[in-house]
């Protein structure tokens, strides 16, 4: 009862808001075949170097290494000799890395930087697996883990920024998908 209402109340002010907000009429262009647009979209992408080179190392760690957890469970078992345990404490020490670079990324004020932290934490993420590949101890995998989840962060949230920031408003949405 009360905490719904409570909940419920503090969204007034967000209302309130949104409705000081004065905001100016877009115009509308004229809309376009899905297929032309999709072909705007990939055309730019592949005439646009930065572009593409961050399209193509975000397909390459999508592709060879973000479904390591997939793995971990067996990881735990055979290499670790662990359990549930074990297991929720690396991808917690995963979690706690990726909130990390997050925060570190948050505090940037200059975008100038981040395709040198995108290329970094890439190489970075593939190392870090690899060492995990390798790693018979549960404290050495914890480290890793932790590694693994900052790297892995890291790359992608600056990839991600790096493409929407390059792109131009218009094109935005359909490069990004």
């Amino acid at each position: 009862g009360w905490c719904f209402l409570g909940n419920a109340l503090s969204y007034v002010a967000v209302l309130i808001g949104l409705l000081l907000m004065k905001s100016t009429a877009v115009q509308k262009k004229p809309p376009q075949h899905f297929r032309t647009g999709v072909a705007e979209a990939f055309n730019f992408v592949r005439h646009t170097g930065p572009v593409g080179a961050l399209m193509v190392l975000l397909g390459l760690i999508s592709f060879t290494g973000l479904r390591y957890e997939i793995l971990m469970p067996v990881y735990v078992k055979e290499m670790l000799h662990g359990g549930p345990t074990e297991f929720g404490l690396l991808m917690g020490a995963s979690g706690i890395g990726a909130i990390l670079g997050s925060l570190i990324l948050a505090m940037f004020s200059n975008v100038r930087t981040l395709g040198d932290w995108a290329a970094l934490a890439a190489a970075g993420f593939g190392g870090s697996l690899v060492l995990l590949s390798f790693s018979h101890t549960f404290a050495l995998s914890l480290l890793v883990m932790l590694l693994i989840g900052f790297t892995m962060v890291t790359g992608l949230d600056a990839s991600n920024t790096l493409v929407q920031r390059i792109v131009p408003d218009e094109l935005r949405g359909r490069v990004m998908a």
